[in-house]
């Protein structure tokens, strides 16, 4: 499954939620795309993306000023769940 990752490039909390990404799915099969916002505008917006950080899986969205560790694993877990089923 592909996991999409949306950040601005100097933004501390995108830096911060993107290194819970990629801990949370180090051992998975899943693959994590990063988008930069600023140079995909167009692109995250078709997507539903309207601030970062924000993570995409399918059409579901996480985004928030701090995507804490817990929040991520969360939305990942019930995304991987929900395409399975």
């Amino acid at each position: 499954m592909e996991v999409f990752f949306y950040k601005l490039p100097v933004c501390p909390r995108c830096l911060a939620a993107e290194r819970h990404v990629r801990r949370i799915l180090a051992d998975s099969p899943h693959e994590i795309h990063t988008m930069d916002i600023l140079k995909n505008r167009q692109r995250a917006r078709e997507e539903g993306i309207s601030m970062a950080p924000a993570i995409r899986v399918n059409r579901r969205v996480l985004s928030g000023l701090w995507l804490s560790e817990m929040k991520i694993r969360k939305f990942l877990e019930e995304s991987f769940e929900m395409d399975q089923g």
